[in-house]
């Protein structure tokens, strides 16, 4: 049985096997703060970067481009969104122009209709004396 048990004398170099072992560790832990330290700072860097662009598709819509910006935008490019903006512009002013004749025919349509209403309330009173002319009648050749 003793010749089975391992006794430390055999491994001379168990003792600084550990000593490294402990150095490895506590580098690991140091590494596992400062990957914590590091995933922090990217989140606020992240959030920044959205604020940043919060802030920029903010102020490009109440400060176009400068004339220098726009100088150096690509000749294909620039043709590409003038066609679009042109595309966008025919396009609202279609619409535009569909809701007001909408528009317009709806307002005649509630003129029709009232006109129409009080027609058929003249026509109604008109009927209702010979009605009772025709009843009388009836009655009277019966």
């Amino acid at each position: 049985m003793s010749s089975t048990k391992v006794k430390k004398s055999h491994y001379p170099n168990t003792k600084r096997i550990y000593k490294r072992l402990n150095r490895l560790e506590k580098k690991f832990c140091l590494l596992l703060e400062e990957i914590d330290d590091l995933s922090d700072e990217a989140l606020e860097i992240k959030f920044e970067i959205e604020d940043i662009k919060l802030c920029l598709s903010k102020t490009k819509v109440h400060n176009p481009l400068t004339e220098e910006q726009t100088s150096s935008i690509n000749p294909d490019i620039e043709i590409l969104l003038t066609s679009e903006v042109d595309k966008y512009t025919k396009k609202k002013n279609l619409q535009r122009h569909t809701k007001s004749i909408l528009d317009y025919s709806r307002s005649n349509l509630d003129q029709t209709e009232i006109n129409l209403r009080s027609n058929l309330d003249q026509t109604e009173i008109n009927l209702r004396p010979n009605l009772q002319i025709i009843n009388s009648e009836d009655e009277i050749n019966t």
